[in-house]
């Protein structure tokens, strides 16, 4: 900068140099001419020329202090600069060493992340596994279950087997239920008296009863044929308008479907004017309707 200075310096000096020149030829030229004329140079130009050359010093002066100052002053910004530029260098080092330590960090932090998913995934897997297991045991432990209930059911249908309820039969005081249902067995099932007198009971007695009527009348046969003998004549037509109502006796949970279907069933012979029956088989109890006596039995299903 301090060149740059100089050198602008320099040129100015040097351009008033070479008119200073140019004019002290041209006064030489006019000095000479005079000379030739026989006249000599004055007092007054004389006092020109030292006036002149002393300005010519003060100017070279102030371009001198100009220039001095102008150096100053660029000295001063090229120091400011470099003080900048250096703190600017420092931040950008240290910005650096950050970004750095971060990218570490982040590199650490993924592989930790990558290491927890694993983590998670394996512990996920075996979890999913014993899931299925659990869930393996528990379809079989209810597999095992309803198989228990199925079979439970079967023993209490097979320990109800030799037992008929009768339904429609009226209460009296110190009744005799065996003699009540014996005369039943000879009046209107028609079964002759030295047959109904070879029957005999187990038990003999009334349930409890929330509908309307008498309470129906549970027998226990102690021979299973004298019981099919009797289920059998009170399914035949001649006992079909009677009131009373003869079943078999059946788990409670079946119970509650034959009473179903017989609701469905009376709802059918209105409606459809169909036949109908209800069927026992194992555990099934089910419905089956037709129209006349030429008709198969078909099977309906029944939605709730």
């Amino acid at each position: 900068m301090a060149q740059r200075g100089s050198s602008r310096r320099d040129s100015v000096v040097c351009s008033l140099e070479e008119k200073n020149k140019q004019k002290e030829r041209a006064e030489s030229d006019r000095s000479k001419q005079k000379s030739e004329k026989g006249k000599e140079k004055t007092s007054d130009q004389y006092h020109y020329e030292t006036d002149f050359d002393q300005f010519i010093t003060e100017i070279k002066q102030l371009f001198h202090q100009f220039d001095e100052k102008i150096d100053k002053r660029f000295d001063r910004l090229d120091s400011k600069f470099t003080k900048v530029f250096e703190d600017l260098k420092k931040e950008m080092n240290q910005i650096k060493v950050e970004v750095s330590d971060t990218k570490n960090e982040m590199k650490d932090i993924k592989h930790k992340v990558t290491e927890l998913e694993q983590s998670v995934g394996f512990q996920a897997g075996k979890y999913e596994e014993l899931e299925d297991k659990q869930d393996d045991k528990i379809r079989k432990l209810h597999e095992h279950l309803d198989e228990m209930k199925r079979k439970l059911l079967l023993l209490e249908k097979h320990d109800r087997k030799n037992n008929l309820l009768f339904y429609g039969f009226p209460e009296e005081q110190n009744e005799d239920l065996k003699a009540t249902l014996k005369t039943f067995f000879k009046d209107k099932l028609e079964i002759n008296d030295e047959k109904v007198q070879k029957i005999d009971f187990t038990n003999c007695h009334r349930l409890p009863y929330d509908g309307a009527g008498p309470k129906p009348i549970i027998a226990r046969f102690v021979y299973f044929e004298d019981r099919e003998l009797i289920y059998s004549k009170a399914l035949m037509p001649i006992f079909k308008n009677e009131r009373k109502r003869v079943l078999t006796d059946l788990p409670t949970e079946l119970k509650k479907t034959r009473a179903k279907l017989a609701k469905e069933a009376y709802t059918i012979r209105r409606s459809e004017r169909l036949k109908t029956r209800i069927l026992e088989k194992g555990l099934s109890v089910y419905l089956e309707v037709r129209r006349t006596k030429e008709d198969s039995w078909e099977r309906r299903e029944l939605y709730d």
